[in-house]
């Protein structure tokens, strides 16, 4: 059996794409709307995973019983490799030039699956490991996915989904009213919100196809862009303490804005070029070193035009990422497909 859809692809590489746009060493006024509105692009990530993985789950629940070691293989094999290659070579270019250095006990936070905790403990470090954050949090919520999906009804999902999200704002209400912070972007409690909602939206399409019209799918990507502006204008990607007045409808923004956008986009019918497939196909590659070409490009050889540098990067990282996929994870790919009872796609 396999489960499969191209539009899932396009959605990958347009997350990528705005996390891309986040990191964009521009500094005109003009250029940090588009940053800060490109981070949301990191929950279209984490809606499109709990989509993904809770439909499999459902799917297998249906045909047999949820095989959590075989669950536990498939994520192991699918993310460990690259993520860990990644923090070596960053740890290794921090040994040579320090300015891209990673603490030892930041590279302990990472092989822990915790380093977005360290950079909430710590700051953002100095090095292109800083976006395998969001890895950890990943891993974090699908500790208990697998088992919770064997034993519990469809319904205990929902409520669980759902209790996932409102914990989410209660620690946003609690960090902006009690505990004021400058940093609540890689907290974990917060980006589960993300991941409930994908549940949720899984939950919802089992058994299910989504039939929106062209014009309700335009008019649902719109309010999502448009709702991703609300969340810039209340300044959440901050790194000054903000009240819970300004934190939660910036974040349910966002929220709201991603699930829109999702649902704009999940199931319609228009061909997907092949080149999007295939970029779709390695988005993983393309942000696990995304932002080691940025540092190599502007920060090591110090290349000044920012244009035509961010191209370059752009195109590198394409290539790495083509490289990677090709001679590094695919092999270990086809031998994760020993694991899966349901294929996604084809290698």
């Amino acid at each position: 059996m396999r489960f499969y859809r191209p539009e899932l692809d396009a959605l990958r590489l347009f997350a990528f794409l705005c996390v891309f746009s986040a990191h964009v060493p521009i500094e005109a006024r003009w250029a940090k709307p588009i940053r800060d509105v490109g981070t949301f692009g990191m929950p279209v990530f984490f809606v499109l995973s709990a989509y993904l993985i809770v439909s499999l789950l459902l799917r297998e629940k249906e045909i047999q019983r949820v095989d959590i070691k075989a669950f536990a293989m498939r994520r192991v094999l699918r993310i460990w490799p690259l993520y860990f290659l990644v923090i070596g070579l960053c740890y290794v270019l921090g040994r040579v030039w320090h300015d891209a250095g990673v603490p030892g006990r930041a590279v302990a936070a990472f092989s822990l699956l915790a380093g977005n905790w360290y950079i909430l403990r710590f700051g953002w470090l100095g090095s292109p490991v800083n976006p395998l954050w969001s890895i950890s949090v990943e891993e974090q919520f699908y500790v208990g996915i697998p088992l919770v999906s064997r034993v519990a009804s469809e319904r205990t999902l929902r409520n669980i989904f759902i209790a996932t999200i409102l914990l989410s704002y209660l620690v946003l209400y609690w960090l902006g009213r009690v505990t004021p912070t400058p940093q609540v972007w890689t907290n974990s409690f917060v980006q589960f919100q993300f991941f409930g909602a994908g549940g949720l939206i899984a939950l919802f399409l089992f058994r299910r196809k989504l039939y929106l019209s062209r014009a309700l799918r335009i008019i649902l990507v719109v309010v999502g862009v448009l709702l991703w502006v609300v969340a810039q204008r209340c300044n959440i990607i901050s790194f000054e303490p903000l009240d819970a007045s300004t934190l939660i409808p910036g974040y349910l923004s966002v929220l709201l804005g991603t699930a829109a956008l999702f649902l704009g986009v999940l199931g319609q019918n228009a061909r997907v070029p092949k080149v999007v497939v295939y970029l779709g196909k390695i988005s993983y590659g393309l942000y696990a070193f995304h932002d080691l070409v940025f540092w190599t490009v502007f920060d090591r050889l110090h290349y000044q035009h920012k244009g035509l540098g961010t191209l370059f990067v752009l195109a590198a990282t394409i290539g790495i990422a083509a490289t990677s996929y090709e001679f590094f994870e695919k092999p270990i790919l086809r031998f994760k497909n020993r694991f899966e009872t349901i294929q996604t796609r084809t290698l």
